[in-house]
């Protein structure tokens, strides 16, 4: 009588696990954990400097690398190269234009909704509270806060 049962191939049992890459990897996470945790007030004040030099020093290599993103995916939208079908020649799309325009514009708002309305609200009411002139006014805190929404929304609509 046979079995039905299938020999397991060794090469199945062998792990996937890049040893030169996870174990560095755990190494610095483990590092920066544990010094973070024996000395918080330090960290925090290594991590405020390493901000202030990254944003300062770097800031507009961010803008400049945003607004090459944003031009790149135009004009590849734009090209011969927009009209590109992805799967086989005789596949139909599985949803309408319109479907893919809906779920792209839902899942961008989606995620608007959850950066600014969770992050974004309350470190503009602070910073704006604590250090304008307006100190005190929570009125035109608030009122100054909505400026904070549009900027985000072509990012989250150019892949449509």
């Amino acid at each position: 009588m046979t079995s039905d049962k299938t020999t397991t191939d060794k090469s199945s049992k062998v792990s996937t696990i890049l040893l030169p890459v996870f174990v560095p990897s755990v190494l610095v996470i483990a590092l920066m954990v544990i010094g973070t945790m024996s000395n918080p007030e330090r960290a925090g004040a290594l991590f405020a400097d390493v901000l202030a030099y990254i944003t300062t020093t770097f800031g507009w290599f961010y803008m400049l690398a945003v607004a090459i993103f944003l031009l790149f995916i135009v004009s590849v939208a734009c090209s011969s190269w927009g009209n590109i079908k992805l799967g086989p020649d005789h596949a139909e799309p599985e949803y309408s234009f319109f479907a893919w325009f809906a779920m792209l514009f839902s899942a961008g708002y989606g995620i608007a909704l959850l950066f600014f309305a969770i992050n974004n609200k309350p470190l503009v009411f602070l910073s704006i509270l604590c250090t304008s002139p307006y100190r005190g006014n929570v009125e035109s805190v608030i009122d100054g806060s909505f400026c904070c929404r549009y900027h985000a929304i072509p990012f989250n609509k150019v892949p449509v």
